[in-house]
């Protein structure tokens, strides 16, 4: 007979060294548990038993939240507060320094190159198409779609960039 003990306390008997490592494989025994048969001078760690390491199981996965019998108490995770940008008013209570004839002028004979876009300070749209335009200018079909996409736009745009509205609107 093998006795197991665990904080000082005897927790169990087995029979053989086999019956002990099966219960550090369903985890009813742990590596560090002490053992005792007869024979021996002292109790020993069960982890001294030959390949008790390979029976140890696996670690669980981590729990999402710690149960509330656990004797560790939780961690303390701080919460960083996140700032929002704050940007200026606009100037001149939101009239935009661009004009929307100029806009739509430029929009009609140089909206392939999104000229009438850099116009009014929306740079991400304008180098689209300017690229778009440039680098697919062999084909004339894609250039021509991006100019007649640039009238639409000069039409139903309102607004620069920076969401103030055009003079002249």
């Amino acid at each position: 007979m093998i006795k197991i003990a665990r904080d000082g306390q005897e927790i169990g008997e087995l029979e053989n060294t086999k019956d002990v490592l099966n219960e550090v494989a369903i985890g009813k025994v742990k590596l560090t548990d002490l053992f005792w048969e007869p024979g021996m001078d002292d109790w020993r760690p069960i982890r001294t038993l030959p390949d008790a390491e390979a029976y140890a199981p696996e670690a669980p996965p981590i729990p999402e939240s710690q149960p509330e019998s656990s004797s560790t108490p939780p961690v303390e995770v701080e919460e960083k507060e996140q700032t929002i940008p704050v940007y200026p008013p606009p100037k001149d209570e939101s009239i935009s320094e661009c004009s929307r004839g100029i806009y739509i002028g430029l929009a009609i004979f140089f909206g392939a190159l999104g000229v009438h876009n850099f116009y009014a300070n929306r740079t991400n749209i304008a180098i689209a198409q300017a690229l778009i335009s440039i680098l697919t200018f062999w084909s004339i079909v894609i250039p021509i779609c991006v100019w007649i996409i640039a009238i639409f736009e000069s039409v139903s745009i309102t607004r620069d960039g920076e969401g103030r509205v055009f003079k002249g609107a």
